[in-house]
Formats: structure tokens, sequence, C-alpha cells
């Protein structure tokens, strides 16, 4: 009766200890899931980080060449109104109405806006489950 007694006793640790493994693999591969999650998060926000700083200079650039045109513009538009207003004086001087109206400014090209984070809209709702995600594990 003393062996069996010691026998179930050995039996009952070693079924503890087979829980306690189980439940440290158990937990271990629980960190491994929500690590690797994380990691596929940030790895995403890091991708769409790079991806908007290549398009940045493509935005310069094609703002470069919107002011380039207006300066180049502008400077045409200026000796115009110069002959516009030799005409007006020649017109005063020999008392006559001009031939034409003073030219308005049409043609100046407007400010692109900034390229705002297209994908960055669905990863900021992905980051809100995320949190709640966060806040349910504690």
């Amino acid at each position: 009766m003393l062996h069996e007694s010691m026998l179930q006793a050995a039996l009952h640790e070693a079924v503890t200890q087979d829980k306690n493994r189980k439940l440290q693999l158990i937990n271990f591969q629980v960190t491994m899931v929500l690590q690797n999650v994380y990691m596929q998060k940030v790895q995403t926000q890091l991708h769409v980080k790079e991806v908007a700083s290549q398009k940045k200079p493509e935005w310069k650039i094609s703002e470069e060449q919107r002011k380039a045109w207006n300066a180049a513009w502008g400077q045409e538009f200026t000796a115009v109104i110069h002959v516009y207003d030799a005409e007006c004086l020649q017109a005063k001087a020999e008392g006559r109405k001009k031939r034409w109206l003073k030219p308005k400014p049409q043609g100046i090209e407007k400010p692109i806006p900034h390229q705002t984070q297209t994908m960055g809209d669905s990863d900021s709702d992905e980051e809100g489950s995320g949190k709640d995600e966060d806040d349910e594990m504690e």
C-alpha cells in the first residue's frame, strides 16, 4: 500500500509537471504569434513610410517645374504689360482711345496639394483595432 501511494504521488507530480510544461509551451506559442503579428504590422508601417518618402521627391520635382513655369510665364506677362503700358501712353499722347483692354493674368499654375498617406488610412484602422487587442490582453 505504501508503495502504491508513492507511485500515485509520483504520477500526480509527473502529471502536474506535464501540465506546467504544456502551459509554458502554449505561452511560448502565444508569444511567438503575437510577436509575429507585431512585426508584420511594423514592417507594413515601415513600407508605407518608405513609399511615401520615395514619392516626396517626385512631388518636389513637379513643384519646382510649376514654379519655373510660373516664373517664365510671369516674365512673359510682364513684357505684355509693358507693351500695353507703352500703347496706353502712345494713345494718350495722340489723343485717341486704347485699342485693347489691359491683359489679365490667366495661366498661372496653382500649387499641387501635398500627397496624403493613401495606404496609411487603412493602417490607422488596423492600429486602432490593435490597441483594442492590446487592451484585451492586459
